[in-house]
Parts: C-alpha cells; structure tokens; sequence
C-alpha cells in the first residue's frame, strides 16, 4: 500500500518502506540511532525548490509533519503515518487520493462530501455507510474515524506545539466540537470553543444557547486550532495528565462552563475518557482494499 499526492505538476508524494519520497527523492533518513528523521532543513529546501522550479522554503508546520510521521513510523504505526502523510499540505496541492497498485484509486474521506442520511445529525453519510474502511462499524465509531482521519495530522503538530499528548487535544476538540459534527464546527469551523475575540478569526455570530455571548467563526481547522494555541494555550501548556489539562481549562471559565455560570459537570470526565480512548479509535483505523 502507498499513499500519493496528485498535484497540478503530476508529483507523487509517496510512502515507502520506512521512508517518505517526493517523487524518487527521499524525505527522511536514518540518525546514528537506526531511527528516522527528517533529513536537514535545507537539503529539504533544495528539494523542494527543485521539484517546484523555485524557492521554496519547508515551513515549521510542514518539518513538523515530517518528524510526525518519522516518529510513527519509529514506533511501526504505520496507519498513522500514512494519515499524516495523507494530510500534509504541500505547496500547490491540487488533490489528495489513496493509491493502491492493486486496485483503482479510491478518493480519501472527505467529511463533506456524499449525501447525509435524513435522520441522522452526526455527519455520516450513505457514503460512509457503504465505503468499506469503515466496515462493521457503528455510526459513532464511523463518527469518530472520519474526525481523526481529518484532523489527526494537524492535531499531532498543535500537541508537538504545546508539548502535551496529543490525545490531550484530540479530546479537547472532540468534546468541544462534538466529534466535528457542531453547528460551530460545520458553520463556524470553530472546532475547539472559542467566543469572540479571538486570535484569527474570520467573523462572529451570536450563540445560539446565548445571544450574549458570540461564537467565533474561522477559514480552517487550522486557524480554529492556531486561535486556540494563541489565546488559551499558556493554560495547558507541559500538561501531560489528561484530568489536569481539563481542569485548568475548565478552571479558567473559558471552557465547560453552563450559560449560568456554573461549571458543567461532565467536563472534565469527557476529556479524559476521550483521550483514554484514543489510541483504540486509532487503531481501528484500515486501510483501503
């Protein structure tokens, strides 16, 4: 199985063995420790500008994707390399599909795409109901994986950023998103809670449960996650204990707080269940056929 970028310069970006390759050239190598990394900045920067018949320059975020899938690749998990190869953003991406030299392409999940079921609010499709990564599953457990395969890669550089586990941050954007299945996370791409003013944000609207206060709106997960870091992250940075992490966010009033005032009382207990559960809802992630 490789994985591959189709861009509008017909490039693979694909994976290998234990390495990454941007057509023929390879990404990663090995330190005096047999383990993979990314090879230096700026043989990566002459790469790239090769490839691209310009200067170009690998960002912190791209580097930092790098080393994510080194380390997955280090510890053999190799579905999870591959989803953060999957969600790299390389320069001029045009789009992304799963490449099976035994089999038509098939196109990665998009979570908004296919057609939503009429009785359903949790964002699975006909689609994913019938696509046979997720056979045997449950809507939940469907739930859960297209909200992982989405995000993880973005989620595992935030973590790196803030120095937590990144079942710390997973958790904390599931809960506050509902598994990004929100009115905030659908409209307002607001994936982590935040009330306007926030760093980055695209615009505001009232909330809904309480037109006194304004819910964020942002272009991206991304940004969501970036205002959240920017705004709020000095709260849990360090913090590895899943309980901890909850609590002073909590602690603060920003987060898990009832219209009232009160702190809601599931809270804490949800992140920390979500981030306990983590690597099962990972390891339950396949592979195409």
């Amino acid at each position: 199985m490789s994985f591959l970028f189709q861009t509008k310069t017909d490039a693979d970006l694909s994976m290998s063995g234990n390495n990454v390759f941007l057509d023929d050239m390879p990404l990663l190598e090995k330190n005096t420790y047999g383990q993979m990394q990314p090879r230096e900045k700026p043989v990566l920067n002459k790469l790239l500008s090769h490839f691209y018949h310009g200067e170009v320059e690998m960002t912190a975020r791209l580097e930092g994707n790098l080393a994510s899938i080194a380390k997955a690749m280090n510890e053999e998990r190799r579905a999870v390399a591959a989803i953060l190869l999957v969600h790299m953003n390389l320069p001029r991406r045009d789009m992304v599909v799963k490449y099976n030299q035994n089999h038509a392409p098939a196109h990665a999940p998009n979570s908004t795409g296919g057609q939503f079921t009429s009785d359903h609010n949790d964002g699975v499709t006909d689609d994913d109901l019938k696509n046979p990564q997720f056979k045997g599953m449950d809507r939940t457990q469907i739930k859960k994986q297209k909200f992982i395969l989405a995000n993880l890669a973005s989620l595992v550089v935030g973590a790196k950023q803030l120095n937590v586990p990144m079942e710390n941050l997973v958790a904390l954007s599931a809960t506050e998103s509902s598994w990004g299945t929100s009115p905030q996370a659908i409209n307002d791409k607001n994936f982590f809670g935040l009330h306007s003013p926030a760093s980055g944000e695209s615009g505001s609207r009232p909330a809904e449960e309480d037109p006194h206060v304004h819910v964020a709106s942002f272009k991206s997960f991304d940004d969501s996650m970036d205002s959240f870091i920017q705004d709020y992250g000095y709260l849990v940075r360090n913090i590895s204990d899943p309980t901890l992490f909850a609590q002073k966010l909590q602690n603060s009033k920003k987060f898990g707080i009832n219209p009232g005032g009160s702190k809601r009382p599931d809270y804490v207990p949800t992140i920390v269940s979500i981030a306990k559960d983590i690597p099962t809802v990972i390891s339950h992630i396949r592979d195409y056929p």
